[in-house]
């Protein structure tokens, strides 16, 4: 119903005249060889051509279940709450405490997810992407200079490049520009919301970070990552 084969080897050659006996001779012994139908295109082969109808009703059923996906993530996404708050560095100055109010524009269920944007800072430049040690990040050696040298220029205090207790930890531009601002919720009446920072990251990427340890030797730029 859908689809019609044309099968069979390669169009015959319309008839020539009969060749003398050496040439004859000649095309048995150029036939002789490993794969020769495949080398000169000859296998038997087909060729599947739908028809118009057929085609029409597969793209439509096509569409039918793309619309149908669609309806679901755009469900999805609109059960998804976001209250976009608010600049703050304009009201604090570096490294102090300060606290500033907000309102949100409406009612949030919970699990609620705090999180900050980063405006002008763009780390997708070469240079400091590539600044990071994986093998590091996961725990592995993080002493060890020789598994290092990608987190050049950032790597230990003062480029020693044989105190252990000298590492960067983590090594690299990335770390060392870690965004290191704490947020904590308070209510109206002054009360501490409870927050937490588990389950905040995809568990694809929970699997590519391991704190090696507090014993560690090393500068600690973050405490845990």
């Amino acid at each position: 119903f859908f689809l019609f084969y044309l099968c069979g080897n390669m169009p015959e050659k319309a008839p020539e005249k009969k060749p003398n006996a050496a040439v004859q001779a000649k095309r048995r012994v150029t036939k002789i060889g490993p794969m020769y139908d495949f080398k000169q295109q000859e296998l038997y082969s087909c060729m599947a051509i739908m028809r118009p109808l057929p085609l029409a009703c597969c793209f439509i059923l096509l569409g039918i279940i793309c619309l149908a996906f669609g309806a679901i993530w755009i469900g999805s996404a609109s059960v998804a709450k976001e209250s976009k708050v608010y600049r703050y560095d304009n009201l604090c100055d570096l490294n102090t405490k300060c606290t500033f109010r907000f309102e949100l524009e409406e009612d949030l269920e919970a699990p609620v997810y705090l999180y900050y944007r980063l405006e002008n800072y763009y780390q997708a430049y070469r240079r400091y992407f590539t600044s990071r040690s994986s093998s590091q990040l996961m725990g592995n050696n993080p002493n060890d200079y020789d598994t290092l040298g990608a987190c050049a220029p950032r790597i230990s205090e003062d480029d020693d490049m044989h105190d252990p207790s000298a590492v960067y930890l983590p090594c690299g531009l990335v770390g060392y520009s870690y965004f290191n601002d704490t947020f904590r919720l308070m209510d109206d009446k002054g009360r501490r919301v409870d927050q937490s920072s588990k389950d905040v990251a995809l568990p694809t990427d929970d699997v590519l970070y391991d704190d090696p340890g507090p014993s560690t030797e090393g500068i600690r730029i973050v405490d845990s990552f």
